[in-house]
């Protein structure tokens, strides 16, 4: 199962980034007919819209 891990960085009082570590089945990936490094920046394009 590959895991995917991405940290966003969030600027606090403190200035600690914020990590987050999702996994995705390999299952899932091949459903969605994309390759692991496409979904890695699916990922990332995705979760910047909650974070940023």
């Amino acid at each position: 199962m590959p895991v995917f891990r991405l940290t966003f960085y969030k600027w606090g009082m403190c200035y600690m980034p914020i990590k987050y570590d999702i996994e995705i089945p390999e299952r899932v990936i091949k459903a969605l007919g994309l390759r692991e490094s496409e979904v890695s920046e699916t990922l990332k394009k995705e979760l910047s819209v909650y974070f940023f």
